[in-house]
């Protein structure tokens, strides 16, 4: 076992710089070896900063964006075009901005209407879409990931789960809704 290269920068454009450099530069490998690599995607400053820098790249054109799969850790449950949205922001910094294959992006649900009482439901359904692309080799509900981006919010929050929620202590469900959280949207 290898121990992890951590490294430390003390600005922010910095450090999405260099994580967009890692990102880039793991995609291509993986590309490389024959794989069509599967990549979570968060919100956040950092997160959206990343993807941002990704874009400002010469060599974001190494990767076959058609050959990625982009799946999302967490999403606010609001509308589709609300700026809060993890989808939108991840969209306008890279997505729409790259050839990505439609098929291969993977979006939580949105509030199309329902209110709070929909989160539920779209948790449900996006459950439902890794499991359809887990493998038996995956060994469970979810398919492996190669790149999965978190980071943590200033409640201490990674993938919308918030200390002491009940969210932290789910071992059943793959995708949960996460009512009540202390930065809103829901």
């Amino acid at each position: 076992m290898t121990t992890p290269d951590i490294a430390v920068h003390s600005h922010p454009n910095v450090l999405a710089a260099a994580a967009a450099a890692r990102l880039v530069t793991r995609l291509v490998d993986l590309q490389a070896a024959g794989n069509t690599p599967k990549i979570v995607l968060t919100g956040g400053t950092t997160g959206v900063a990343v993807l941002g820098q990704i874009r400002a790249s010469v060599a974001r054109d190494a990767v076959d964006w058609s050959r990625v799969e982009f799946y999302w850790g967490d999403e606010r449950f609001v509308a589709p075009d609300d700026p809060e949205r993890n989808e939108k922001q991840a969209r306008d910094a890279l997505l729409d901005h790259i050839p990505v294959d439609p098929a291969k992006v993977f979006p939580m649900g949105a509030d199309t209407g329902s209110g709070p009482s929909g989160a539920e439901a779209a948790a449900q359904e996006y459950a439902e879409v890794l499991a359809r692309a887990a493998r038996p080799e995956d060994h469970g509900p979810v398919p492996s990931f190669d790149v999965l981006m978190l980071g943590m919010g200033e409640e201490g929050h990674t993938a919308s789960v918030f200390p002491h929620s009940p969210a932290v202590y789910e071992t059943e469900r793959s995708v949960v809704a996460v009512h009540g959280c202390p930065k809103p949207p829901p």
